[in-house]
């Protein structure tokens, strides 16, 4: 009876200590997993890092909340205010709405509703009735400084643009409301100079001078505000379709944190056209080709120029392309 009695001590005494065993394991690895996962969402100077933000979507979408911080200021309050009404009226399509508001006193002909779609008048109409202030307020204000050049994005232009390729897609149409048709409007100024009496030296060298200039003096039609636009336009679209977000968080995330690493806004860019074009200049001459988008061109050169470049329109893509593959093949990963 003692014997059955210490065998059974024994056998308790093993079970519980098997017991405790994995409870320490499963409490090591709980430890581990939750330390791993610090390392991850954090780098070493308890800062979000904007490349694991880059390249980890699953990150972007659990984080996008903690990354928000209050409006500091009138035009990030009228963001935020914007966008709350959005959500309300109509969360699943509130950042198409957000971007029509804004881009809907210049940006609202029948060429801009084909590319970024019709303004929801209804909209329009609630946000009169539930914020006058936000109705009448002058996004045209608003002044986002490029810490390089020191000169503003266009942040009206940006939003149209934004709001065309979230309407279409990156596609070639889409790319006509960004910086195609940047491109386009300052090969009118290039035609309009060569007077047939210019070599293609003498016309790159023109239109290089005049790309993303700072000069305002040139009168450039792309100069670096519209650059700016063109490039956050396409970064937020990417960023747009890689998590789920606000107006809100979208726009402040983007120009008032680390996390995206505003200062590699060319490179990125570049990533992306690269990804889906190959190289700068293919970009160019694909979004430059075709039937339609040779339409598109022509409602954006006046007539005189838009038949010279039909006569020479491999010499004005191939120029174009160059000068714009040139302006962003300098710049490398900060």
């Amino acid at each position: 009876m003692i014997k059955k009695f210490k065998n059974s001590n024994a056998v308790a005494f093993i079970v519980q200590t098997i017991i405790i065993f994995l409870l320490i394991s499963i409490l090591v690895i709980i430890y581990f997993i939750l330390r791993k996962d610090n390392k991850i969402y954090k780098n070493n100077s308890n800062e979000y890092s904007s490349i694991n933000l880059i390249k980890e979507n699953n990150l972007i979408k659990q984080t996008d909340a903690e990354m928000v911080h209050p409006p500091k200021n009138e035009y990030q309050y009228m963001i935020q205010t914007l966008s709350n009404l959005a959500d309300s009226y109509d969360q699943s399509n509130s950042i198409l709405l957000c971007l029509q508001f804004i881009r809907r006193n210049k940006y609202n002909n029948n060429s801009w509703n084909t590319v970024a779609g019709n303004i929801d008048s209804n909209f329009i109409n609630y946000i009169q009735k539930n914020n006058i202030d936000l109705y009448n307020y002058d996004f045209d204000s608003i002044s986002i400084l490029d810490k390089k050049s020191n000169f503003p994005v266009d942040f009206v232009h940006m939003c149209a643009t934004l709001n065309s390729y979230i309407y279409l897609g990156d596609i070639s149409f889409s790319r006509f409301s960004g910086w195609a048709g940047d491109l386009t409007t300052l090969m009118e100024q290039v035609i309009s100079y060569n007077n047939n009496n210019k070599t293609k030296d003498e016309l790159l060298e023109y239109t290089t001078d005049l790309l993303a200039t700072t000069n305002t003096s040139k009168h450039s039609n792309f100069g670096i505000s519209d650059m700016l636009a063109d490039i956050d336009a396409v970064n937020l679209y990417n960023i747009f379709t890689s998590k789920s977000t606000t107006f809100y968080n979208l726009i402040c995330n983007y120009y008032y944190t680390d996390n995206y690493n505003i200062s590699n806004r060319e490179y990125y860019f570049k990533l992306s056209l690269e990804k889906s074009d190959k190289t700068i200049e293919n970009a160019v001459i694909n979004t430059f080709t075709g039937i339609i988008n040779s339409r598109l061109i022509k409602q954006l050169l006046s007539e005189k120029n838009y038949l010279e470049y039909t006569k020479n329109y491999n010499l004005y893509n191939n120029i174009m392309a160059t000068a714009f593959n040139n302006y962003f093949s300098k710049y490398q990963l900060e």
